[in-house]
Order: structure tokens, then C-alpha cells, then sequence
């Protein structure tokens, strides 16, 4: 009997090690798991060129002068950024600053005609709206000056389409131009409107 209460108290204690080990294996990779992933650092000798926006051009548009803005989507490979641009210049968001002269007449041309590089269209509704504030919610943006292409009560222009207004720049000051519908400002879908003295 001797012999088999040893064996049994060799034999608990074996699987009571077996198991403190599993145990202690399963802790350890629950640790390793849960730490930290530190990245390298690079060294203090090597500096990366800070990320600079690109500047929007700018437009400087006269008396009876007509510009005509494309809406398309970022040249950066960027899912759903989009942007504005002078008819056959690269898009930018946001897109080009226009200044005008207050009391001066202006057409603008808005074009939703604008394909991506496998044909499709750009796909979406646009319009083209000048407005004092493009941080208020889109619903409630009413165009200065009778100045939009869509939008405000008038259909938004779908892809394939283009529309013109002309108006005149009544009150010097910094103003917007956006697509005020839905979330298309957020995307990059404005620009400024500038009205001089």
C-alpha cells in the first residue's frame, strides 16, 4: 500500500505542476498580448518634412467676366474628398478664392460634368451657392445676392449637368462659396468668395 500512495502523491503532484504550468503559459501570453506595440523612433538626426496644404488659386473676376467651377474628387487617392476648380486646372479643396468687386456683376458657370479616370461620372447631385457662413447647417443656408446654381429651392444639378448664374456683389466682406447640400462641405466642397471695395 506503501507504493501506492506514493505513486498517487507523485501522481497529484505531476498534474497539479502540469496545470500551474499551463496556467502560468496562459498568463503570460494574455500579458504579451495586452503590452503595448512601442513603434521605433526614428532617429534625432532624421526630420520628415512637415505636411503642407496646397494653396487654392486665385481668381481675380471683373465686371461681365464669366468663370466656370468643376466639382470633382481630390487627385490624392482619398475615397470621398472633393473639391473645386477653375475649368481645366487641377481640383483642390478648398477650391480657388474668388475675388470680386462690390457693385460688379459676375457669371459664374458650375459644371457636374466631371468623369473620373475609368469614365464613370462623379456621381452625385451638386450646386454652387454663395453664402455669409458655411459652418451653419446646410438646411438653413440662404444664397447672398440670388447667387447659386441649384440648391434653394431649385433642383441640384445632377452628373452630366451644367447651370450659370450672374449676379451682382452687393456688400464688401469674406464670404463662402459651397455645395450646400447634405455633408458635401465636410468633404471639401467649398471655397472663398471675396468681395472688395
Amino acid at each position: 500500500m506503501n507504493y501506492w500512495r506514493r505513486f498517487r502523491t507523485i501522481g497529484s503532484w505531476s498534474l497539479v505542476c502540469v496545470l500551474l504550468f499551463a496556467c502560468s503559459s496562459l498568463g503570460q501570453e494574455r500579458e504579451e498580448d495586452a503590452a503595448p506595440q512601442v513603434e521605433p523612433q526614428a532617429s534625432p538626426t532624421v526630420q520628415e518634412e512637415p505636411e503642407t496644404a496646397v494653396e487654392p488659386p486665385m481668381v481675380n473676376l471683373s465686371a461681365g467676366e464669366e468663370l466656370v467651377l468643376v466639382a470633382g474628387l481630390l487627385n490624392d487617392g482619398s475615397s470621398w474628398l472633393a473639391g473645386l476648380a477653375v475649368e481645366g486646372e487641377e481640383i483642390t479643396s478648398p477650391g480657388p478664392t474668388i475675388k470680386v468687386r462690390r457693385g460688379e456683376t459676375v457669371t459664374i458657370t458650375f459644371d457636374n460634368e466631371v468623369y473620373l479616370e475609368d469614365g464613370r461620372p462623379f456621381g452625385a447631385p451638386h450646386n454652387f451657392t454663395v453664402v455669409a457662413d458655411k459652418d451653419v447647417p446646410w438646411t438653413q443656408m440662404e444664397p447672398l445676392w440670388g447667387a447659386h446654381v441649384g440648391g434653394s429651392g431649385d433642383p441640384n444639378l445632377k452628373e452630366g449637368e451644367r447651370g450659370s448664374v450672374t449676379f451682382t456683389a452687393e456688400t464688401a466682406g469674406s464670404f463662402f462659396y459651397v455645395c450646400a447640400l447634405l455633408d458635401h462641405i465636410e468633404h471639401g466642397m467649398w471655397g472663398r468668395f471675396i468681395v472688395e471695395e
